[in-house]
């Protein structure tokens, strides 16, 4: 994707490359630069969606967090991290449960309702 996407730019003259041995560098022309410019407000809400959306995929990723030298008989076992081993566990029951009936499901989005409410103290 990226190298099309700078033979694009190449062929619109909004980038020029030159080649350094066996690579190419490129780099914003006047011409490019200014197209940006005229486009800044909305180059400027794409890269905040994308910002936004890797840190949902951080949080995700560390809320999910999986110390890969933990063998799989060990996820049962509390160990130091309690919190950790109940998320493994949950995320395992829930996906042995992605293919259940639509009645199953609803069963099992009612238990997940009932405990964010008890951890959230209501």
């Amino acid at each position: 994707m990226v190298y099309p996407a700078l033979s694009y730019l190449e062929d619109h003259g909004f980038a020029s490359v030159v080649a350094e041995g066996n690579k190419k560098r490129y780099a914003i022309t006047p011409e490019g630069a200014a197209w940006l410019a005229e486009r800044q407000q909305a180059a400027d809400a794409i890269l905040a969606q994308l910002r936004a959306m890797g840190e949902r995929m951080q949080r995700m990723n560390e809320a999910m967090a999986f110390d890969r030298d933990t063998e799989a008989a060990d996820w049962s076992d509390a160990g130091s991290d309690p919190l950790r081993t109940a998320r493994w566990r949950l995320k395992f029951a829930l996906m042995e449960k992605r293919f259940a009936s639509r009645e199953e499901q609803q069963r099992v989005a009612d238990i997940l309702l009932r405990a964010l409410k008890e951890i959230n103290g209501r």
